[in-house]
């Protein structure tokens, strides 16, 4: 994800080697990542970590201290950023407009053509649910409202990438489901989306791929799925486990072992050794499954420092010589 992808792999956001400092601190420090065309990935990082910096450097609302930005696989940011939407965390809406009103004057604002802007304006309201409500002033709209709002803006300009920072904070049960809801149906309609958010149920839900950047450094990066299998845990399930058995099982394999009912939990190296002793004693294993993390511990071990990677895992090459796969940002994109 790091690296820009292969000509079957089009890329629609890359950053290089990216660093951004203010005056002596260093917002972001050598960030490489990259978003395929169609693709998803959410950053993630604790207050500080440079997620904002990041969103900025992408828009030009600032410039970087160091290193490359390529939208679209061009250089020419002025002409990507045409193609790009933004969701602010908190949009500002002249609220004495009407919803319809304040897409129109956008999108005159924006150069598009009028007789096609009322059909578009029309369109976008329709998307987001605001048909029933778009002659009402948006002074008087739910903060959830308000924010659909801001996805019609940001989608009027049919961009073919979304850059959206925390589009559920602050929304309440429903209204966090009506806005994901919508960011799920553009990202099935293949626009590349760029999220920024800590609701980390929202990342899985929504996202291919994750970064999560501590003290403006990517940390660690990948697809969700190869995230949160940690491979270090199996699961066990048996049809019954008779106390004899688990008294055995406990002297075995001792604190490393927990049982829970019919599930046992032990690491992946004592799963063979377990397995063998459970058949022996005539137990009927029903499952066996590897132990998949949650992305808040993944997210807490980066934050606090904990985190490490995982050893590097031998690999065959056509050549026959055994090789180590590359770490993240030295080789080809892992989507």
């Amino acid at each position: 994800m790091e690296q820009a992808a292969t000509d079957k792999q089009p890329v629609a956001i890359e950053c290089v080697n990216l660093s951004k400092a203010y005056g002596d601190i260093m917002a972001l420090n050598g960030v490489s990542l990259s978003v395929p065309v169609g693709g998803s990935l959410a950053v993630l990082g604790e207050n500080g970590a440079g997620k904002s910096s990041l969103v900025k450097l992408l828009l030009g609302f600032t410039f970087a201290s160091a290193g490359q930005i390529r939208l679209f696989g061009s250089d020419d940011l002025g002409a990507g950023r045409l193609r790009v939407g933004y969701l602010p965390e908190q949009p500002q809406y002249e609220r004495a407009f009407t919803a319809r009103e304040y897409l129109t004057y956008l999108g005159r604002l924006s150069g598009i053509e009028r007789g096609g802007l009322a059909r578009r304006v029309t369109t976008l309201l329709a998307l987001v649910s605001l048909s029933n409500a778009a002659e009402r002033r948006i002074a008087t709209y739910s903060k959830g409202m308000s924010q659909r709002v801001g996805i019609a803006a940001a989608l009027l300009n049919q961009p073919a990438a979304l850059i959206v920072d925390e589009p559920t904070s602050g929304l309440d049960p429903g209204g966090q489901w009506e806005v994901r809801a919508i960011l799920h149906r553009l990202r099935d309609e293949g626009i590349t989306m760029l999220l920024a958010s800590h609701q980390l149920a929202e990342v899985e839900d929504l996202c291919d791929e994750v970064a999560i950047l501590r003290r403006g450094q990517v940390v660690v990066s990948g697809t969700v799925a190869s995230l949160l299998d940690s491979g270090e845990q199996v699961g066990i399930t048996v049809a019954a486990l008779p106390n004899e058995v688990a008294a055995q099982l406990r002297a075995s394999f001792g604190e490393g072992l927990t049982i829970m009912g019919p599930q046992l939990l032990l690491p992946v190296r004592q799963s063979q050794p377990a397995l063998r002793q459970l058949l022996a004693a005539g137990v009927v294993v029903v499952a066996l499954n590897p132990v998949r993390r949650t992305l808040e511990e993944l997210y807490l071990q980066v934050s606090r420092g904990s985190y490490r990677q995982p050893a590097a895992q031998p690999t065959t090459p056509s050549n026959g010589q055994p090789r180590f796969l590359e770490p993240l940002g030295k080789g080809r994109s892992r989507r």
